[in-house]
């Protein structure tokens, strides 16, 4: 079978359970070759494009993190421990962004430029996405809740404290949970360039007669892996980021807008009185 690479036609490495030998997938890939060859052009530039941005971020963030440790407080004050644990997030989310598509399995390359890993370091990556996005979130969430109760309740350190406790345990917790349920139920798996929670159907298991959790002939990942699961995962995973975090962050800064307001009014009636 060819795959057509950057204009040029080339035989398709074979993976170790064989030669990709499927007859509708041999016809899909001759069919649609100079399709397939834009679609993967254009994605050489979105992983080019993406990767780059990843590694400024992953720089920016290691940057933040030092000079949060090297500060003359360190890491002793709540809003340093929790900015740290912003920039921490942030380094493990920018890192999975950073290296191109390499961990996406290599049975994908007739549809992804620069695949070269397998199912291992697609779990491997799609984990650590995961973690990272949603630690960054919650720490965003608890960082907003922590200046409003600065705010507004900077007497009640104990209130402070408790905060901070429940910031790092949510923060932490809740996304190692998450990753270690996607693993655990084969819930993460090729997305385009990157590896994400969704069920993997490529066009050469639908252009198969492999039914789910069957191989193709020479493929090494059984089709409608992780189909069970990845809705449910999804959700979850979708909450927090599009819902709990916005709601959080717009109701702490509404609530310390209309506080500041109120004490503005307050002090212009003062003057005004005197």
């Amino acid at each position: 079978v060819v795959v057509v690479e950057d204009k040029k036609t080339v035989m398709a490495e074979p993976t170790e359970e064989g030669n990709l030998m499927n007859d509708a997938f041999a016809h899909w890939l001759e069919q649609n070759a100079e399709w397939i060859s834009d679609f993967r052009q254009l994605r050489k530039v979105f992983i080019i494009t993406r990767s780059i941005s990843g590694i400024i971020s992953l720089v920016s963030s290691i940057t933040m993190a030092c000079l949060i440790c090297r500060s003359k407080n360190g890491l002793s004050k709540t809003s340093h421990r929790l900015l740290f644990g912003l920039s921490v997030s942030n380094i493990i989310y920018s890192f999975a962004w950073s290296i191109f598509s390499v961990s996406v399995p290599q049975e994908m390359r007739y549809l992804i430029w620069g695949a070269r890993g397998n199912q291992g370091t697609c779990d491997a990556q799609a984990f650590v996405i995961h973690v990272g996005a949603l630690a960054g979130v919650f720490y965003n969430c608890f960082l907003c809740i922590y200046y409003l109760c600065v705010l507004k309740y900077s007497k009640v350190q104990k209130l402070i404290f408790k905060v901070e406790i429940c910031s790092h345990v949510v923060s932490i917790g809740y996304p190692l949970l998450f990753g270690i349920v996607g693993l655990a139920t084969n819930a993460f798996n090729p997305f385009g360039s990157i590896c994400w929670v969704t069920a993997h159907n490529p066009p050469h298991c639908r252009l198969s007669d492999s039914q789910n959790g069957q191989l193709p002939d020479g493929f090494s990942i059984p089709c409608g892996r992780g189909e069970k699961v990845a809705r449910a995962m999804l959700l979850l995973f979708n909450i927090p980021i599009n819902f709990i975090g916005p709601a959080a962050i717009i109701f702490t800064m509404t609530v310390m807008y209309y506080y500041v307001l109120a004490i503005e009014k307050k002090t212009e009636k003062y003057h005004t009185n005197t």
